[in-house]
């Protein structure tokens, strides 16, 4: 590769506190984020989104969304029926973004069973590319498994297998809620299974060669596996029902996290919708949007525009948050933004990388200003800001902290600002609560009782984990940003 290409992804990863440089020797070395993000096959900024998932209790979406940007969107537009393809596209969008559609599309054909593949072609998916898409989730459930993110033990040809014989779906979900016993026999184990004589592995019984996990061959005679279910092999596969009224109430509660964590993945490809009138206000219409990217030190600023594709340029009416982040962008006859998600300023605040600043506002104000990455400014109290700033500076470290230590639960302090975090993403733009206030006042009394000690299982200074990150600079939007910071300012910018 290019010099100059080497020194740009070194920089990113500094940026992304996946390493470190010593300038005198030139040295380089990995922190303990990098080295989780190397045993992810996937691009930097998509690994962090593997982790925080996880580490925030979302990893079956995280999973998803993270295989999908690694690999392509399911939706099809076939040139005879482009109309109606996006008419089909339309009735899966989700809080305006291109991501949770996807992320909505697939959670209801991995719901369905044997009726996926008609649902899949009256509503133009490819059934092949949501089967590459499981199977992209299972590999990455293996590898936090094996780092120690989620259960252990939690192999992908396991994984698959139990999701076979709970009604066909993936199988991530219900092992990351179950394990691999997944409701199969009274420990997961059928009539045929064996287990392996070398490594004590429980083998399925279409293994019928080897053991899926040293390559031992299988014994003359099986080994006896406790608490087998004898009528397992006659009866069918149970059809189960993975997105009911209850699971979908939930996935509409996880939106503001996965939103949050999609600022702390992609952060700065990040844009905002110009308000101004001669751009029409925040209206939706693709082309009809005038979108601001930061500029570069003598740079011109770039014309962007949504993609005419996305689900975030065909809302109607206003966009939930002017604010938007995005995956990648290309240039045809202009530039154009692919994969958006509106997100709220308290996202930015709570996740966004690069350094935060106070400005202090003119005499007399009772406001102060928290400047993000030298660019996004927030109004915010004074009384509140140093909250604020200590916020972010908590949960950096709790997040640090886990990542060093990925076996280890969040200790009862740490669990519970990551529900107040949890309970900030939901406020609107307008500061209004959509979550219990005494959640996001516990947040406070939290703060204040922990001044001056270390909470949450992390100190108070970041290092090398999922949440810092770089400011990135470069205008091809291939800098990653933060993730996992704190924050919660009144969300107005400047």
């Amino acid at each position: 590769p290019a010099p100059e290409a080497v020194r740009r992804a070194v920089e990113e990863l500094v940026f992304l506190e996946a390493m470190t440089t010593d300038k005198s020797t030139n040295k380089e070395e990995l922190t303990t984020l990098g080295v989780h993000l190397s045993t992810l096959p996937v691009d930097c900024r998509i690994g962090k989104l593997i982790l925080l998932g996880a580490m925030f209790g979302v990893t079956d979406d995280a999973l998803t969304i993270a295989a999908t940007l690694s690999y392509r969107n399911p939706f099809m537009s076939p040139m005879s029926a482009r109309e109606e393809a996006d008419r089909a596209k339309m009735t899966f969008a989700t809080a305006q973004s291109d991501h949770l559609t996807v992320l909505n599309a697939y959670k209801q054909v991995d719901a369905m069973g044997k009726a996926r593949y008609d649902f899949c072609r009256e509503n133009f998916l490819s059934i092949k590319t949501l089967q590459t898409i499981a199977g992209l989730k299972r590999q990455f459930l293996e590898l936090l498994s094996a780092a120690g993110f989620v259960r252990p033990n939690l192999r992908s040809r396991a994984v698959e297998g139990l999701g076979r014989r709970n009604g066909g779906n993936d199988g991530v979900a219900l092992a990351l809620e179950k394990g691999l016993t997944g409701g199969v026999g009274r420990n997961g184990v059928k009539a045929g299974d064996w287990k392996c004589p070398k490594c004590g592995s429980h083998n399925f019984a279409r293994n019928t060669r080897s053991c899926f996990r040293c390559r031992a061959p299988k014994p003359k005679v099986d080994l006896p596996v406790d608490d087998i279910d004898e009528e397992s092999d006659e009866s069918e596969p149970e059809e189960r029902e993975l997105l009911g009224e209850d699971d979908g109430n939930e996935f509409e509660k996880s939106l503001p996290l996965l939103k949050a964590l999609l600022v702390a993945a992609l952060f700065p490809q990040m844009v905002i919708v110009d308000d101004g009138k001669s751009s029409g206000g925040k209206k939706g219409g693709g082309g009809g949007i005038t979108l601001k990217a930061r500029a570069e030190d003598g740079e011109k600023q770039e014309d962007m525009a949504i993609h005419p594709s996305c689900i975030t340029g065909k809302v109607k009416g206003a966009l939930s948050s002017k604010y938007l982040v995005y995956h990648e962008r290309v240039k045809t006859t202009r530039v154009y933004i692919r994969d958006a998600t509106p997100v709220s300023p308290y996202a930015l605040l709570l996740f966004g990388g690069g350094r935060m600043k106070v400005e202090a506002c003119p005499r007399g104000s009772n406001e102060s200003v928290l400047r993000l990455d030298g660019w996004l400014g927030f109004k915010c109290p004074r009384r509140d800001h140093l909250l604020v700033m200590e916020l972010r500076e908590v949960l950096d470290g709790i997040l640090k902290h886990k990542v060093e230590n990925p076996k280890t639960d969040f200790t009862e302090e740490a669990s519970g600002i990551i529900d107040a975090v949890k309970a900030i993403l939901t406020m609107d733009e307008d500061g209004k609560v959509m979550a219990p206030e005494r959640r996001v006042d516990d947040a406070y009394d939290l703060l204040k009782r922990r001044k001056g000690n270390k909470g949450g299982g992390g100190g108070k200074k970041s290092g090398g984990r999922g949440g810092r990150g770089g400011s990135g600079r470069k205008g091809n939007g291939r800098k990653t940003g933060g993730g996992g910071r704190g924050g919660g300012g009144k969300g107005k910018r400047r």
